[in-house]
């Protein structure tokens, strides 16, 4: 049996009873606009390695995600309407969440970056004080994974 997409991934609940099944075209534009943050001030190697482990979470090959940054860079496509096409409010919040930690990555938010963080906010329809509790929730995961990270990399040791 093929496994399923599904929100459960992105919300690292991992159950997926209740959790509705992504479609590719969901998958797509949700890289998309990843793809489209990392690429505002330059795409590093550690935003490039969140992007491609996003897109591998999400079952798409690091291949198609190269070739989807290629036209996602195009300038002529705004980013209201690449979030435009995610209508799932509970897939709205995953991306945010996973914005700002892209955003997050490279230990600094560049003023680029904060204002399209704004943009995908105000696109997705999620109002400030719902952002403010994605971007807390956000960076504690962020902390939280380096922590544990770290925390493996000591056990090794």
């Amino acid at each position: 049996m093929r496994p399923t997409v599904c929100e459960a991934i992105l919300t690292r609940d991992f159950t997926t009873e209740g959790s509705p099944a992504l479609s590719a075209e969901d998958v797509a534009n949700y890289l998309a606009v990843l793809v489209r943050l990392a690429a505002l001030d330059g795409v590093d190697g550690v935003e490039t390695d969140f992007v491609l482990r996003a897109a591998n979470c999400l079952g798409v090959h690091s291949e198609m995600a190269e070739i989807a940054g290629q036209f996602v860079a195009d300038p002529s496509i705004s980013s209201e309407s690449l979030v435009a096409r995610i209508q799932d409010r509970g897939l709205r919040l995953c991306l945010l969440r996973d914005s700002y930690r892209l955003a997050a990555v490279d230990g600094t938010f560049s003023d680029e970056e904060m204002g399209e963080l704004r943009h995908i906010s105000t696109a997705l329809g999620i109002d400030q004080a719902t952002a403010a509790g994605v971007r807390s929730i956000a960076m504690q995961e962020s902390r939280l994974h380096r922590e544990f990270a770290g925390l493996v990399r000591t056990a090794r040791a």
